[in-house]
């Protein structure tokens, strides 16, 4: 669940950069249709590719604001000795 909040949040700060910057780069005349193409396109890729690093930004958050405990570390220890 919150990979998915990381990657949302990244998601929609691209849009507003992308958005923002085009609209300034091309005021007065803005081409809406190239905007609403080029965010659309943002906004599929941008998910797809962030993905797998806010899968590991959340982990790495969750490993930070709930540690491994004592059991688990010597129970993957076992695992690991076994294999």
């Amino acid at each position: 669940m919150g990979a998915v909040t990381i990657n949302t949040a990244v998601t929609f700060a691209s849009f507003l950069v992308v958005f923002t910057a085009l609209a300034l780069v091309t005021w007065p005349e803005v081409p809406w249709g190239w905007v609403m193409g080029i965010t659309l396109a943002v906004n599929l890729v941008v998910p797809v590719v962030f993905y797998p690093f806010s899968k590991t930004l959340w982990l790495a958050f969750e490993m930070g604001w709930r540690p491994l405990e004592r059991e688990e570390l010597e129970a993957a220890r076992r695992r690991v000795g076994d294999a």
